[in-house]
């Protein structure tokens, strides 16, 4: 199986990254379409390798989807909150909690989320 990665993906939230770096999270999603509408992840397909991409520090890790699920809008990702609380290791008691997840670290985030859809990818560590 090749190592060379699909799609590169930057990680704007460090201490997000560094669980995804660690093996401690698994699961990471995205806007379908990204903000450039360059890439669009919904391409991604089981066994497909991911070189994830620390904005902060420029680290890279290699990643292989498992497995992904699709989202219509930020509500529908909410309404299946176990995908919505692994993602960022918490629980949350409301849909306006996970919007403010995602704005935190990318302001605007969210209509982006919205307006393309949402992949959850299932992912494991390489090297």
């Amino acid at each position: 199986m090749s190592k060379s990665p699909k799609f590169v993906v930057d990680c704007a939230d460090h201490a997000g990254f560094v669980r995804l770096a660690n093996g401690d999270k698994t699961i990471l999603t995205r806007a379908n379409k990204s903000s450039t509408q360059k890439e669009d992840y919904t391409e991604a397909t089981s066994g497909d390798v991911l070189e994830l991409f620390d904005i902060e520090t420029g680290n890279k890790v290699l990643a292989r989807v498992e497995s992904m699920q699709f989202f219509e809008s930020i509500s529908e990702l909410f309404n299946k909150s176990d995908i919505a609380d692994e993602t960022f290791e918490k629980k949350f008691e409301n849909e306006q909690e996970l919007r403010a997840e995602y704005e935190k670290n990318r302001p605007g985030y969210t209509k982006l989320l919205d307006d393309n859809g949402i992949v959850a990818w299932r992912i494991e560590l390489i090297e």
